[in-house]
This record gives C-alpha cells, sequence and structure tokens, in this order.
C-alpha cells in the first residue's frame, strides 16, 4: 500500500513538472517582431528547437511589448516558415503554407488572425 502511494504521488509531480522540464530544453530563436500600431503588443515569430529527437517549428505568439517566452506559440504553429504583420489595431495576418498546422487559431485576445495562403 504504502509503495502504491509513493508511486502515486511521484506520477503525480512527473506529470505536472514534466512540462516545465520539457519545455526548458526548447529554445526560440526570434525570426521576426512587430508592434502593435498604437498598442501594447507585439507579435513576434520564431524558430523553436526542442532537441535532437524532435524537429524544429515556425510559431507565432502575441506578446506584451518587451516581453520573453519560451514557451510555444499562443496563435500559430508550423513547420513550414511563414510570415506575419498586423494589418490593423486589432487583426493580424498570418501568410503562407498552414496545411500542416498544429495549432490555428482564429482570435487571440480581441484579435483576429486572418490566414492567407501564399
Amino acid at each position: 500500500m504504502r509503495v502504491a502511494v509513493l508511486v502515486g504521488i511521484a506520477v503525480y509531480w512527473l506529470y505536472h513538472l514534466g512540462g516545465s522540464l520539457i519545455s526548458g530544453m526548447c529554445s526560440n530563436e526570434i525570426v521576426h517582431r512587430s508592434f502593435q500600431p498604437n498598442g501594447s503588443l507585439e507579435l513576434v515569430i520564431f524558430q523553436r528547437d526542442c532537441g535532437a529527437t524532435t524537429g524544429y517549428s515556425y510559431q507565432l505568439s502575441i506578446l506584451k511589448q518587451g516581453s520573453e517566452s519560451n514557451r510555444s506559440g499562443n496563435v500559430f504553429i508550423s513547420t513550414k516558415a511563414f510570415q506575419a504583420e498586423w494589418t490593423g489595431h486589432s487583426s493580424v495576418a498570418v501568410t503562407g503554407d498552414a496545411s500542416d498546422a498544429s495549432k490555428r487559431i482564429d482570435r487571440y485576445r480581441g484579435i483576429r488572425i486572418l490566414y492567407n495562403k501564399s
């Protein structure tokens, strides 16, 4: 019984801390930054590399201006390179092939995300 409890506790901590440990092993290389017109946000395109066992990916996050993140993209994730720009205070255009996107959201914190094929 005691062993089962210890195993349960170990599994719990590995599950909850594992995501943080794996995220910490990844690196993000900034490809492009663009400030929100008359706003406090910026879009950041970056290449994310999580080591030899996974390929790198291209990702898009919308963040508070000047902030850094080692997390995965909060808007768009693809294995293919793409471009993104603000098209207004509350809209962003992403241009490229999104056919293999593992994450693709249409709205983030009131900002509309439009996707266009290149």
